[in-house]
């Protein structure tokens, strides 16, 4: 576990200082960050890699636009693994339903975003996104996978059609 420090003039957390120093004054990037990286043991690795995580969720908007576009580089780079974080190492991990029938739910959700006249949703970020919010046990990998071979049905609408007729005697019928 790691101490919560705020540095009371810049109002950063420590850990995105400490990010900050690791790139020396050079703008962050991918490539630096793993070069840097690379130079560390692998214990001091998976520290620095944490606290890097860390820095995303305190305060992003008083972020430089360059680091927070950093952050979003270094999500998306791993996303099972900044998931893994999040799951494990804050108070989300505990908050996520478990579905009785998540694959479908995943389907539904990605159909409806498909007749969207707005920008249509990448696959990798609504599974990520869902897998957040519910307790999905597969790999984001494996869902996106899933989500990309296994499209809504017109029997998937009529079982779920059945079973909330079944579920509901008052809902009205037509």
């Amino acid at each position: 576990m790691y101490l919560c420090v705020l540095n009371k003039e810049k109002k950063e957390l420590m850990f995105h200082i400490e990010i900050k120093n690791l790139f020396e004054g050079h703008p962050p990037t991918m490539t630096l960050f793993e070069e840097k990286l690379s130079t560390l043991p692998a214990k001091e690795c998976k520290i620095m890699l944490e606290k890097a995580y860390y820095s995303t969720l305190y305060e992003f908007d008083a972020k430089s636009k360059t680091y927070r576009h950093f952050y979003g580089l270094l999500v998306r780079k791993d996303r099972q693994r900044y998931r893994d974080f999040l799951l494990t190492k804050t108070l989300l991990g505990q908050l996520r339903p478990l579905l009785y029938n998540p694959e479908l739910l995943i389907r539904i959700a990605f159909a409806l975003e498909q007749q969207s006249d707005q920008k249509k949703v990448q696959t990798m970020d609504l599974v990520f996104s869902m897998s957040l919010a519910f307790d999905f046990p597969q790999k984001i990998n494996t869902l996106n996978q899933y989500l990309k071979t296994h499209k809504l049905t017109p029997c998937d609408l009529t079982d779920l059609k059945e079973s909330i007729l079944m579920e509901s005697p008052d809902w009205p019928k037509r």
